[in-house]
């Protein structure tokens, strides 16, 4: 006669095994930290508005629309620009910040010293300030250029138009 054996169920633990039907994730999750080379160059174009707040001082200038980067994508573009006013000699700045699905960057302007009342400069030095998202890593610096087609005002101290901007690694 046979003899049968009884069987107790067993709790094993599964944290030294290892499942093959499964993906893991452990790769997939890491993100890429962008480089220099990354933007190497990209253009936009959109709107921009320059308020004078006083007669003696400089005008504000607010940039806003859309281009693209290479190796970014498509992206949104905010920013300003300060005019210099009444004084002999200034350094024009600005901030860009290109937005997208995928983060923000903020860029940093300087360009080189004008006149007091100068019209905007037309070429400025960029850097990269910080990144969001994806490209939190990303730094470089390179070349703005800048290009404004004055549209109509009625107001004297307000100026619209449109503008063209393209960016290029140094």
């Amino acid at each position: 006669m046979r003899q049968s054996r009884k069987r107790r169920p067993v709790l094993e633990g599964l944290e030294t095994r290892e499942l093959l039907s499964t993906v893991s994730v452990h790769g997939l999750a890491q993100v890429h930290p962008l480089t220099v080379s990354q933007i190497t160059q990209g253009t936009f174009s959109g709107n921009y508005k320059a308020v004078a707040p006083f007669p003696d001082a400089g005008s504000t200038y607010t940039f806003t629309g859309s281009g693209h980067v290479q190796n970014l994508g498509a992206v949104s573009l905010k920013g300003t620009a300060i005019q210099p006013g009444f004084v002999a000699t200034a350094i024009s700045t600005g901030t860009l910040k290109l937005s997208n699905s995928h983060g923000t960057v903020v860029l940093n302007l300087k360009a080189k010293p004008t006149a007091g009342f100068a019209p905007l400069p037309t070429q400025y030095h960029y850097t990269v300030a910080n990144g969001t998202g994806s490209y939190h890593h990303l730094n470089g610096a390179g070349t703005l250029t800048l290009s404004l087609t004055p549209g109509v005002s009625s107001d004297p101290l307000t100026q619209t138009g449109s503008f063209k901007m393209s960016l290029k690694k140094a």
